[in-house]
């Protein structure tokens, strides 16, 4: 009888030492990170990072671990307030259920988090700290099962990219300058870039010639991403709603969805004919502003879910053709000779009127609008080294800043306190400092940059560091 009572009291100081098994045991709970993989299967998309839970990566074997299943997975994410995770969308962020599985030891799951839109000023880094809560199931031994949790620290980088008519990228954040090579297509074949903009779900920027459409992203170029009529593009823009593309042979604007690796493509029908390159407006109401030569177009429909399109001509009596366009209360157009100018009054009894420019000046070619995302302003640039504000609804431009040389792209940046633009001229980098949109303290950034720029668009990423 002593004999049986050693016996057990044995087995039990067994399994509460040698195998570690008693109250609170502790699990090998470990998170790794792999930047640029999407729930959708995209791949080397900034704006996403998948996140592996691993229960005991070497399993359990009853002499060094002390590893049981977990359930009950509920994820938090703190700091950057811009980021999507299971605990705002499992449907979409937990593919594989992990918050509702039971993961054994030696098990894995893979959920992940993105970010949702543009919120932070360029060259900013901002930490995503990733927590997991869950249930350790170890009420065999223990009195009821206990809570655990682990956590990793991730960070999101506020980039702005800087891309030449050759597919030359640099980058600028908080690192300063960095050249990051060509981000050309197979099929350029020695021909310029005609437009560019930034992926609604992945933060890969999106190209195009006359011939293909591809994208770029983590340092990867994608296969092209044509469909039917949709060879090349010299107008590309992205909403939440998706990328649009204007395709270059008939001037239809085509609707692109990102999914996997690739972009999939629903003509729209409207309009027709070959609309000017990068020159597009958008309204608060969805209109689409667009150019045809020296007429512009209002496009309704075409960017939202109506299922009734149609464009019209918008104005008449402009002088040239149409380089560039925004909307700010008012319709507003850039020439390619003659100045800019504002819409009186709407639809097709509506004229185009010259904007007064303080100072008085020359203008020679528009070669960029772009308007502010609270639609209060549009900012404009010129041959004559000049860059115009217009406010929202104004008649008048005011002068920013002159610059060493013409600036043919410049970018806002929205998410700044202070408001910020960013151009090149002279081969160097500039910001607008502290002055805003109503005049600017030019800052140079950096140089050696070359060539023509054909955009500056800010997007973020996620990283490790």
């Amino acid at each position: 009888m002593i004999k049986r009572v050693l016996t057990l009291v044995s087995c039990a100081v067994f399994l509460v030492g040698c195998l570690g098994i008693g109250e609170d045991s502790a699990n090998n709970i470990q998170l790794s990170t792999t930047a640029g993989t999407c729930p959708t299967g995209a791949i080397n998309a900034p704006y996403c990072m998948a996140v592996k839970i691993e229960n005991n990566p070497g399993g359990q074997n009853y002499i060094n671990s002390t590893s049981n299943p977990i359930s009950s997975i509920a994820v938090t994410t703190s700091g950057a307030s811009n980021i999507i995770s299971p605990m705002f969308n499992a449907s979409s962020m937990d593919p594989n259920g992990c918050t509702s599985a039971t993961i054994a030891p030696g098990g894995s799951c893979t959920f992940y988090v993105a970010i949702s839109a543009e919120s932070y000023p360029v060259a900013t880094v901002n930490p995503v700290n990733i927590t997991i809560n869950y249930t350790v199931n170890d009420s065999l031994f223990v009195n009821g099962d206990h809570t655990a949790s682990n956590s990793t620290t991730i960070y999101e980088r506020t980039n702005l990219y800087i891309l030449n008519n050759t597919a030359n990228l640099w980058v600028w954040n908080n690192n300063g300058l960095s050249y990051a090579g060509l981000a050309e297509s197979a099929n350029m074949s020695g021909q310029a870039l005609l437009s560019s903009t930034l992926g609604y779900a992945t933060g890969k920027l999106i190209l195009s010639n006359y011939n293909s459409i591809w994208s770029y992203g983590n340092g990867a170029v994608s296969a092209a991403a044509n469909s039917g009529l949709l060879t090349g593009s010299n107008l590309l823009f992205s909403l939440s709603s998706g990328i649009y593309a204007s395709a270059y042979t008939t001037g239809n604007i085509w609707n692109g969805t990102e999914s996997n690796s690739s972009l999939t493509w629903t003509n729209t029908g409207l309009p027709s004919g070959t609309v000017n390159s990068n020159a597009s407006a958008i309204s608060p109401t969805s209109n689409l502003y667009l150019a045809l030569s020296g007429q512009a177009l209002n496009c309704t429909g075409v960017i939202s879910s109506s299922t009734t399109k149609l464009c019209t001509n918008e104005a008449t009596g402009f002088s040239g053709s149409i380089t560039a366009l925004g909307y700010a209360g008012l319709l507003y157009a850039g020439s390619n000779g003659s100045g800019m100018y504002y819409e009186s009054g709407t639809g097709t009894a509506a004229t185009w009127v010259p904007i007064t420019q303080l100072p008085t000046t020359t203008l020679g070619t528009v070669n960029v609008m772009k308007t502010t995302a609270n639609y209060a302003y549009v900012l404009a640039a010129d041959s004559q080294n000049n860059i115009w504000s217009i406010p929202a609804s104004s008649t008048s431009a005011t002068q920013v800043t002159t610059t060493p040389s013409a600036v043919t792209s410049l970018a806002i940046d929205n998410a700044s306190s202070s408001a910020n633009i960013y151009y090149v001229a002279n081969n160097q980098l500039y910001s607008c400092g502290s002055g805003g949109f109503a005049s600017c303290a030019p800052a140079a950034l950096a140089s050696g940059l070359t060539g023509t720029m054909l955009n500056l668009i800010i997007g973020s990423s996620l990283s490790t560091n």
